[in-house]
């Protein structure tokens, strides 16, 4: 069938396309098996998005007013556990959730990102660059350097910057493995490296 430029057919070993002849392309392409391609004929998943565009190329869009969100679901039907991923209408926050069998950015929400950049994890609300917080028990952060060598550190570092490669004063806070401080302690420091 034809409808202006754009023609559906069906091949010979029983792939369905969509095809435009002004752009001699094939815009929509389905296998046999079931895989879906846009921008391709060969979809190596259920389904591809492929293309050259400086344009996102697949948007998930809420178009009811704000009242619904527009996200990902993340689902294993045979044991349950579901992760959403996407933006929450309601504040405006990039949310990934989790809930057993759930469908929801709000229920179970495991991490936030404001429209200032701030990052949530275990709080919904982050007033700060990166907000960590456990009700539970212990909130913490693990920074693991793989490598006993002598000079090896793992290290959390404060610093101004002046720039994206190089700082002018900073405070570390580090595990040295039996470095120039001659054994393997916990350090605070001033570094102006």
């Amino acid at each position: 069938n034809s409808i202006g430029s754009y023609a559906t057919f069906l091949t010979q070993s029983g792939q369905f396309s969509i095809y435009d002849y002004n752009a001699a392309s094939h815009r929509f392409y389905m296998l046999t098996n079931g895989y879906i391609g846009i921008g391709t004929t060969y979809p190596i998943s259920k389904l591809e998005v492929s293309g050259d565009t400086p344009y996102a190329l697949l948007t998930l869009k809420s178009e009811n007013g704000g009242a619904n969100d527009a996200f990902m679901r993340f689902y294993d039907e045979a044991t349950g556990p579901s992760y959403s991923m996407g933006l929450d209408s309601s504040d405006e926050k990039f949310k990934i959730a989790y809930a057993s069998d759930g469908d929801s950015l709000t229920t179970g929400t495991k991490l936030v990102m404001d429209t200032s950049g701030n990052v949530g994890i275990g709080t919904t609300s982050p007033n700060e660059k990166l907000v960590i917080k456990d009700s539970t028990s212990n909130a913490g952060v693990k920074i693991l350097s793989y490598n006993n060598a002598i000079g090896t550190e793992a290290t959390l570092k404060f610093a101004t910057v002046a720039s994206d490669t190089s700082y002018e004063k900073a405070a570390i806070i580090t595990r040295n493995y039996a470095s120039s401080f001659g054994r393997s302690d916990m350090h605070f420091a001033l570094d102006s490296a």
